[in-house]
């Protein structure tokens, strides 16, 4: 996403007027500084259903909550939630458009800079993409640690397995590392793992998508992954 001279320039220009009224700082950035055409498009689908639905519930999103139109306060509140609680579609939102702006840029950002094109591009994506869209955007290019990006190279490098291969066990392990993979390392910090696996997978079973019986037998599985590239450097 190469953004112009007039995106540079609007960044610049509405620093005041975001400060007095961030909604339309935000709303400038969109309407003129992001054009449709600077967003790239989302990954073709290429994990499994249940992978994709993992990834979203992991967000802290609501099994088919959508996704709302997006607004300035909205965007700094939701950096102050947890993912634990439910929302319409924001924490998805927002983490999909750091992912945007941060493997595209051309260039190191200023934190406030940085903050005023994330904003902008979340409230483009609220406006614009599906629940679908924004599924694909976290399996795609969502970071897991160790290097991998994208589901089909977390599940090489974790379980050397294709996505298609996962255990319900495993499934929840990988979509749990999307909020913190550093802290959440399951070689380095397997307790930290393992209870933020159980999260996603009860949230599986609150949203149907397996059974409780699948719930018992997926918290019960061996928790195993191939080691790390590098020694932890924490228990």
């Amino acid at each position: 996403m190469a953004l112009g001279r007039k995106a540079r320039w609007l960044i610049a220009g509405v620093l005041g007027l975001a400060l007095m009224s961030p909604v339309w700082g935000f709303e400038l950035l969109y309407l003129y500084g992001l054009p449709a055409e600077a967003l790239p498009e989302p990954p073709e689908q290429g994990a499994p259903p249940m992978m994709l639905q993992a990834l979203w519930l992991a967000s802290g999103e609501a099994p088919g909550a959508g996704v709302r139109a997006l607004w300035a306060g909205n965007y700094f509140a939701n950096a102050l939630e947890k993912e634990e609680r439910a929302s319409p579609g924001r924490h998805a939102v927002t983490r999909v458009a750091w992912l945007l702006v941060h493997q595209s840029q051309e260039r190191r950002m200023r934190n406030l800079e940085h903050h005023l094109v994330t904003g902008a591009v979340a409230v483009w994506l609220s406006r614009h993409a599906t629940e679908s869209e924004l599924k694909r955007y976290l399996a795609g290019w969502g970071y897991f640690g160790r290097g991998a990006r994208g589901v089909e190279a977390a599940a090489a490098t974790y379980f050397g397995k294709r996505p298609s291969e996962l255990t319900v066990a495993q499934v929840g392990m990988l979509a749990g590392l999307l909020r913190s993979p550093s802290r959440d390392e399951p070689a380095c910090n397997p307790a930290r793992a393992v209870k933020r696996r159980d999260f996603v997978l009860t949230r599986l079973r609150d949203a149907g998508v397996i059974t409780p019986e699948e719930l018992t037998a997926a918290m019960s599985e061996p928790f195993v992954v191939l080691p790390p590239p590098v020694p932890c450097r924490w228990p």
